[in-house]
């Protein structure tokens, strides 16, 4: 009889602590190498070179009191910025094999430009793409990523619209 209770009580000891250290290693994965299953996930992924900040303030940028966006069911995000690091906008796009495009929007600091990158995962690392408009990108175009639905917007810098990229499934459509 006492022997089952030493043996309950070594169980739910040892799974006790293979819990405690698995949980810190799953908050974890998501700047490591490993399959990316949210917009947060993608975000903790994104090249260091989008960043005016190390990779542990990437998590203060998501900061509840920064007021950043995260739709996880849209995937949407938005990262405010810092006054060093410039507001970050990130949407994904679903492939036809299940893969993610991700989409970043940004101002550039130094010229005020909007820029829009196209991520791809590769080997469980984003991996730039290129050519997904099909209209040359233009510094003086300010982007908007659809927090719904599945068109980008491109407006000129007194807000008209100037061309709307549809997604297909693979690429990017011109509408207008």
């Amino acid at each position: 009889m006492w022997r089952s209770r030493i043996i309950a009580t070594l169980v739910c000891v040892v799974s006790a602590v293979c819990s405690f250290v698995w949980q810190p290693l799953e908050a974890a994965a998501p700047m490591g190498k490993t399959a990316a299953k949210t917009v947060v996930d993608y975000y903790y992924l994104l090249p260091d070179e989008l960043f005016e900040v190390g990779r542990k303030e990437r998590k203060l940028l998501l900061d509840p009191a920064n007021r950043p966006v995260i739709d996880i069911a849209h995937g949407y995000l938005l990262a405010p910025g810092d006054g060093a690091q410039p507001n970050m906008e990130i949407a994904l796009f679903k492939k036809k094999n299940g893969d993610y495009v991700v989409a970043v929007c940004q101002k550039d600091l130094e010229t005020g430009d909007t820029v829009l990158n196209f991520f791809g995962n590769r080997n469980q690392r984003l991996v730039k793409l290129m050519g997904m408009i099909p209209v040359r990108s233009n510094s003086n175009f300010v982007y908007k990523l659809p927090r719904t639905g599945t068109t980008i917007e491109a407006n000129n810098q007194k807000g008209k619209l100037v061309h709307s990229f549809a997604w297909t499934g693979e690429k990017f459509e011109l509408l207008k």
